[in-house]
């Protein structure tokens, strides 16, 4: 389900509003993949961790993303999203 809403938010998203609130937004997908991720049975992980990396992916490179958590985060969800990201 949140795959998309994250969709239809991209949509909206990539020409309305500033680079901090983009950062956040990111911040925000990552909590909800890893979440996620928690809560599914193990045969199902590999492909949602595509999925979460697609959807991650759509608007930001890795390396935005990983600037954007390192700003506002902790190493430990840099680290996690680094995983994620892989």
């Amino acid at each position: 389900v949140h795959f998309d809403i994250f969709k239809k938010l991209d949509e909206s998203f990539a020409s309305n509003v500033t680079d901090e609130q983009l950062d956040y937004y990111h911040i925000v997908k990552i909590h909800t993949h890893l979440w996620a991720l928690s809560k599914l049975k193990k045969e199902f992980i590999k492909e949602y961790k595509e999925l979460a990396k697609h959807d991650l992916l759509a608007l930001y490179s890795k390396e935005k993303i990983f600037d954007a958590v390192e700003r506002y985060c902790s190493r430990k969800l840099l680290k996690k999203a680094k995983k994620l990201l892989r």
